[in-house]
């Protein structure tokens, strides 16, 4: 009566086999392509925040480095003014500062001069950040955008 049995199998146990066989390597297959998505979100999470990054850095470098004492804000009234601030290897970044406009009362000044009140002037600065790869190929950029006021007696 056992052999009957195992007579009666005719080999199921081989299809089985290779059905189970067959959906692990789909799984395996689906995993391994989502892996790979979530590595280049990531990937790109990073190169965005170095952009980020590089743009802010951009701003400073400008506004808090003695760049800024060349930068006469007076004569910023008309077009934008582009500064290429450094030249990595991966990383271009620019600045550029642009009028806005006069302030009759800059926001928490209260002084006035001898020629009137004192107005403010504000200027619109720039810092773009790309990173580069070594083909050439934009990576990722950031860009952001600060208000600058400065004041002086008139505009």
């Amino acid at each position: 009566m056992y052999m009957k049995t195992i007579a009666k199998q005719n080999g199921a146990a081989l299809v089985v086999g290779m059905v189970v066989l067959l959906i692990m390597t789909l799984l395996g297959i689906s995993s391994m392509g989502r892996t790979t998505t979530e590595l280049k979100m990531a990937t790109n999470a990073q190169t965005h925040n170095s952009a980020f990054q590089a743009a802010a850095a951009a701003l400073k470098q400008v506004l808090v480095k003695p760049v800024v004492t060349t930068v006469n804000w007076d004569d910023l009234t008309g077009d934008v003014v582009a500064y290429t601030v450094t030249d990595l290897t991966s990383t271009e970044m620019e600045v550029s500062v642009a009028y806005v406009g006069c302030r009759l009362a800059p926001a928490g000044f209260s002084m006035t001069g001898s020629s009137g009140s004192f107005k403010g002037l504000i200027h619109e600065v720039t810092g773009t950040a790309r990173m580069i790869n070594s083909g050439g190929d934009i990576l990722g950029s950031s860009t952001q955008v600060l208000g600058v006021q400065t004041i002086r007696p008139g505009c």
